[in-house]
Parts: C-alpha cells; structure tokens; sequence
C-alpha cells in the first residue's frame, strides 16, 4: 500500500471519529521518552484507528512521533512482533 492510500484510508476513518491521541502533542513530538511511550501505548492499545494508523507507518515511515502504540525511529513490528524472539521496538 502507498503511503497515500494508508494516508487516505486513516484521514477518511479520522473524519468519523477523533481518537484520544486527537491533540496531544506527546504524539508528535521529535523524541519520545521511555516513561511516556507507556503512555501513549496505553492510549494506542484501545484505540478503533490503530490498525489504520500502524498501515500508514509502515508505509510512509514517518521520522517523528508516535504512532499505533510504537517510536517512529524505528518500523513498527509486524502483527507477529510479540512471539518469542521477537524484538520489542516500543
């Protein structure tokens, strides 16, 4: 998927509904601390757009922020991340 599409398929489930994340700078900040992105994974873990939101940042691997519950330094793991072995990148 393009990063315009995944963009275009969050933007249109955004319009529908505001998730939590909806005007907390913390998400977009340059760096995001430790303490915090337990935070913000919290707020990711029961959030209805997160599946959207993860689709855009592997596709447009954004340099800054948070998104679905992971840093942008690094990719967000895949579906299978928590299986033995895997590394945790939150």
């Amino acid at each position: 998927m393009s990063p315009d599409d995944a963009y275009g398929q969050l933007s249109r489930a955004l319009e529908m509904r505001a998730p939590q994340c909806n005007g907390d700078a913390r998400f977009t900040e340059d760096r995001v601390i430790a303490a915090v992105a337990k935070d913000l994974a919290k707020i990711c873990a029961t959030c209805d757009v997160a599946l959207l939101c993860r689709q855009y940042a592997r596709a447009a691997n954004p340099k800054i922020g948070y998104w679905a519950g992971h840093r942008s330094t690094a990719n967000p793991p895949t579906p299978n991340a928590n299986r033995r072995g895997a590394i945790n990148q939150t």
